[in-house]
């Protein structure tokens, strides 16, 4: 088999096959985008590293793994489709293949995801997890590029976990290489049992990945930093991590909380099981949720100010409109007959004075006017009076004589 992965790439395989192009390369093997030639659709076809080819050891393990991966039913996992082998014993898988970017591609730049995002991208991993953990299988490569973000018929989108079970390679305990052998980022997602290269590792060291990643998506960056491994060994397994607010202060707690305990130094620390992470997920994101129900939203808020607004203009335009119709409004007669006609307050003295000194004033509303006079009011009485009918003459105003007490009422 040659070493070029290039050199693959126009062949058929099985006569089933046929290899277009790299898609790309890890420590276990390179996968190649393919055509299945009988049923005339894309596959993602993994071959193991030329440089494992004559390990038996990783041979076996590739096979194994690829056989209880394809048991898995989960839509968050990578199906397997097939199997087989090269003439030299070499063996491949046939995946399904995905549109999209891993979570490290989309992460380029430094772009972050939101609390929400992050949250539900884990808990998609986690429920693939739950599934191979239920059948023994423990995945030990968990990192944001084995989660691929793609779509599913309806567009929404989907987290596929790839390199399910198959990526533990043989050389510095699982430690991702180059073909020159240097040290990749892998090793920042390993728990401190795997990185120091203990054989007794349980579900317990992928719960571990899983905070890591999750601070990974929260942050952009990575719980610990080192520029060799041997230093980044010794920050997994006897530091304490970096807190997640602290690299981005816009973590809520709740999702810190939850990174805390996935990287317990001590797997007991840690949750018991997946199922346990999902849980805790699944609480904190339904919380959230509520949370942000109940907040009005600014649109809600803006109608609510324009319409608060519109209010108090109405209200002001109605009491203008009242207070101009009183200002403007004739009296009535009974308003007129009620009104008191006040006197000044120098027309008095400590006693009455006498009825003869009283000024006898006429409200001016009931002053007379020429109309109203005997000789205008009889002359228009002869005018419109109906025959037969008699003109009662108006009573004189009394005539007041100083010094007499009775009233004169002659006419």
């Amino acid at each position: 088999m040659d070493k070029d992965p290039n050199a693959l790439c126009g062949s058929t395989i099985d006569q089933k096959y046929l290899i277009n192009r790299v898609l790309g390369a890890g420590a276990m093997g390179i996968v190649y985008e393919a055509l299945h030639l009988e049923l005339d659709e894309p596959v993602a076809l993994k071959i193991l590293h030329p440089m494992l080819v004559d390990d038996a050891v990783a041979a076996e393990r590739f096979r194994r793994e690829a056989r209880a991966v394809a048991k898995l039913r989960s839509e968050h996992i990578c199906r397997v489709m097939d199997v087989g082998g090269f003439p030299s014993g070499a063996p491949y898988i046939v995946m399904e293949y995905l549109e999209g970017r891993d979570l490290a591609q989309c992460m380029d730049k430094g772009r972050r995801f939101t609390p929400e995002q992050s949250m539900h991208y884990v808990l998609q991993a986690c429920e693939a997890l739950m599934e191979a953990h239920a059948i023994g299988i423990v995945h030990r490569d968990l990192k944001p590029q084995n989660l691929f973000l793609t779509r599913r018929r309806d567009g929404t989108e989907i987290v596929k976990v790839l390199d399910f079970g198959i990526a533990k390679a043989t050389s510095l305990n699982g430690v991702e290489l180059t073909t020159t052998g240097e040290v990749m980022g892998t090793p920042h997602f390993m728990s401190p049992e795997q990185i120091l290269g203990s054989e007794r590792m349980d579900a317990r060291t992928d719960i571990w990945s899983v905070g890591a990643v999750l601070f990974n998506l929260l942050t952009g960056t990575t719980p610990f930093e080192a520029t060799t491994f041997l230093e980044l060994r010794g920050k997994i397994s006897s530091t304490p991590h970096r807190r997640a607010r602290a690299c981005n202060p816009a973590v809520p707690d709740f999702a810190e909380r939850i990174v805390d305990r996935c990287l317990e130094k001590d797997p007991a620390g840690r949750y018991a099981s997946i199922a346990d992470l999902i849980a805790d997920v699944q609480r904190a994101l339904a919380a959230r949720e509520a949370h942000a129900d109940s907040k009005p939203t600014p649109a809600a808020t803006k109608r609510v100010a324009v319409a608060a607004v519109a209010g108090v203009l109405v209200l002001g335009a109605l009491v203008w409109v009242a207070g101009r119709s009183s200002a403007t409004r004739s009296p009535s007669p009974d308003e007129v007959s009620s009104t008191a006609i006040p006197l000044p307050a120098s027309s008095f003295s400590s006693s009455p004075p006498p009825v003869d000194a009283m000024p006898v004033q006429m409200p001016a509303f009931i002053a007379p006017t020429a109309a109203s006079t005997p000789q205008a009011t009889e002359s228009t009485s002869k005018a419109t009076r109906a025959p037969g009918t008699s003109v009662t003459k108006p009573l004189k105003a009394p005539k007041i004589v100083p010094g007499d007490d009775t009233p004169d009422l002659r006419h």
